[in-house]
């Protein structure tokens, strides 16, 4: 496979995160105008150096924030749900430094010329689709988390029995949200055909848009604009935006009463902490996400009305990049900045306390276990001689004796 293939099936183009309707509809055929030198080298040191860096950084954060979570004690439903998106976040870091840096490299530098045409072709029928879905789960596991808080903010008073049921829930509504967009985006996995070519006697994969897909105009319009604007845009930010308004609000609340949480209500300064913690999570998503969704409205405005916009988009469509990326990343130093119980748990794993902590608590209890027993059976052989050397009393007197003498071993 040479370079002109990559030049002319832009379905491939590294431009986007994801595919654009504009894209499924356009004429395959049709050539971007040229980038000029210093736009093609800035968006080199955006998109690719920035974005790496990004990536593998937010890998790291978001296993160290997913350890973090494991280890914390007590579990609660935050912070199972905050690992969960950990855990997707990761994911699509993985498939975006794959998808996007990996490919920068040989576009601009003419380097890692046979991943760019021996893996990356094979496997972007199945890296976009994936990177559809876990953009997907990230971003409704925002939106969860922010109704949770919202609830146990407004409903904050709940029984010991019912905790273990709420963390039975969170993980339950985790699970749920992993399958139902893993379901959503199952038709993203048809969108690419990769076909199998000989290239200098060798087989090279070809990965090509699906004919049925790109001419099925209900599927573009129906799918691609109206369910993918509503599910993964209109309806997250505009929900996420109107909790985190109230959240705000509450907090501003609680913050006139802060000097008498703290004398009285240490409970209620641990949740207002969270909440401010979930609140800035929240607005960042809403930051990084919001330029994405606007990209796509520009895209579908340039198929109804094209404008010569292309390479305007393509553009901008970089920087929506690394701000996704950005966002999959950035969580980590939110937790570390203003989590307290998640900064000191990471310094306890950092500096190995939790291990030896749990180490040193079995010798502990084992020596106490030890002495408890020595002073219990020399207390109890002491009474017993000195019953022996006692007269005999009557069967009332030895029953009063005998339940003293109990009282007295079991107090010790």
């Amino acid at each position: 496979m040479d370079d002109r293939h990559f030049n002319s099936s832009r379905l491939l183009d590294d431009t986007n995160v994801t595919i654009s309707p504009a894209d499924l509809v356009a004429n395959a055929s049709t050539a971007a105008a040229p980038m000029s030198k210093t736009i093609a080298a800035t968006l080199f040191y955006v998109n690719t150096v920035a974005g790496g860096a990004l990536s593998v950084f937010g890998i790291l954060g978001n296993i160290m924030v997913i350890t973090v979570f494991t280890l914390h004690k007590p579990i609660t439903p935050t912070s199972i749900m905050l690992r969960g998106l950990a855990v997707s976040d990761a994911l699509f870091l993985l498939t975006t430094f794959l998808y996007k840096p990996m490919l920068g490299i040989y576009f601009h530098l003419g380097q890692a010329t046979f991943y760019a045409k021996n893996i990356y072709t094979c496997m972007i029928q199945y890296l976009r689709p994936i990177m559809y879905s876990l953009q997907h789960i990230s971003t409704w596991l925002v939106v969860v988390v922010a109704v949770d808080r919202h609830f146990a903010v407004c409903r904050p008073l709940q029984s010991k029995s019912q905790r273990h049921a709420i963390r039975t829930r969170a993980r339950r509504t985790v699970l749920t949200v992993y399958l139902v967009c893993f379901v959503f985006n199952i038709p993203r996995f048809f969108e690419y055909e990769t076909k199998v070519t000989q290239n200098e006697n060798r087989p090279m994969c070809k990965p090509e848009v699906n004919p049925f897909v790109k001419k099925n105009r209900f599927y573009i319009i129906f799918y691609c604009w109206t369910l993918y604007f509503l599910v993964m845009y209109v309806v997250p930010i505009v929900t996420a935006t109107v909790i985190n308004v109230k959240l705000i609000l509450s907090l501003r609340q609680a913050r006139k009463q802060r000097a008498f949480l703290r004398e009285r209500q240490t409970h209620k300064v641990r949740r207002y902490n969270t909440t401010r913690l979930l609140i800035i999570v929240v607005m960042v998503f809403i930051g990084c996400q919001t330029p994405d969704f606007v990209l796509q409205v520009f895209y579908f405005i340039n198929v109804l009305n094209p404008m010569k916009i292309k390479q305007s988009l393509d553009v901008f469509s970089k920087v929506t990049d690394t701000l996704l990326t950005l966002n999959a990343a950035v969580n980590f130093l939110i937790y570390c900045a203003i989590g307290t119980s998640f900064r000191k748990t990471l310094t306890d794993l950092l500096m190995c306390k939790i291990t030896r902590k749990t180490k040193a608590k079995f010798p502990l209890q084992l020596k106490l276990f030890s002495v408890e027993s020595t002073f219990s059976t020399s207390l109890s052989g002491s009474a017993a001689n000195h019953l022996r050397t006692r007269k005999k009393p009557s069967n009332a007197k030895d029953n009063n004796a005998h339940k003293s003498l109990y009282k007295t071993v079991q107090s010790k």
